[in-house]
């Protein structure tokens, strides 16, 4: 995920959420189903490869379609992510919200409203547009417009922002 996309619930996305399927979680009600994520996501830190993984995932996400065409993907739950090079470094984090949502704008755009900690990555002009790393953990409110041409435009970043790149030691 893993470019434009948040890694994790939300999203973590890339947005890696939203090209996830789910399975039903019935037991959980109200049309929450556990998110599955991929086995082999990548993500980039300039030339370096960065594996994604996800040790623990208790995410759930629900879609709540609205009258005027967009729909609202909420996620809850607990998610820890794994980020780690071929040289052996390694970054482990709870990335778990406690609240996102994902609105689908009918005009293909979508708005990623993350609350709590949130992790991702970026293309390197994604993240130029936007002030951050380009892999990257937050915490605190991270609001931003995806649009279909792969720009993205930040509503809201948060003054919390950790680079994985550097905790890496890329």
């Amino acid at each position: 995920m893993l470019n434009t996309k948040l890694l994790g619930s939300g999203i973590a996305v890339a947005v890696g959420l939203l090209v996830l399927t789910a399975t039903n979680a019935s037991a959980r009600g109200d049309g929450w189903q556990l998110v599955e994520l991929p086995t082999n996501a990548v993500a980039a830190c300039g030339s370096t490869t960065v594996h994604v993984s996800w040790p623990v995932n208790q995410e759930y996400v629900r879609n709540l379609p609205q009258p005027n065409g967009t729909v609202i993907q909420q996620f809850n739950g607990y998610l820890v992510v794994n980020f780690a090079t071929d040289a052996g470094g390694s970054v482990t984090l709870n990335t778990s919200g406690p609240a996102r949502s994902i609105v689908f704008l009918a005009n293909g755009d979508y708005e990623v409203h993350g609350m709590g900690l949130n992790t991702g990555s970026w293309t390197p002009e994604q993240a130029a547009a936007v002030g951050m790393p380009q892999v990257w953990a937050t915490s605190g409110l991270l609001d931003f417009i995806a649009h279909p041409d792969g720009s993205v435009t930040p509503v809201v970043i948060p003054h919390n922002v950790t680079d994985i790149c550097a905790e890496l030691g890329v």
